[in-house]
């Protein structure tokens, strides 16, 4: 498993206590390539996510306007 799946997983886990501080050693024993390469992964699903709550919002929209687009 990859450190960005691996450090998402321990942190989305609520029956996991106390994974802020396996989530910090995972990080800190993580070269600078590595971390780099995290940092980017993040970056990449923040964007998504982004993409993802505009298409949600499109969709909910249109889900209202499709009977109207219709009738027209």
């Amino acid at each position: 498993m990859n450190k960005f799946k691996e450090i998402v997983k321990e942190f989305s886990d609520p029956d996991t206590p106390g994974n802020e501080k396996r989530i910090k050693k995972i990080i800190k024993n993580m070269n600078d390539k590595e971390f780099e390469e995290l940092k980017l992964q993040f970056e990449k699903a923040v964007a998504n996510i982004d993409q993802h709550n505009q298409e949600n919002h499109s969709i909910l929209i249109l889900n209202d306007l499709i009977e109207e687009f219709r009738d027209e």
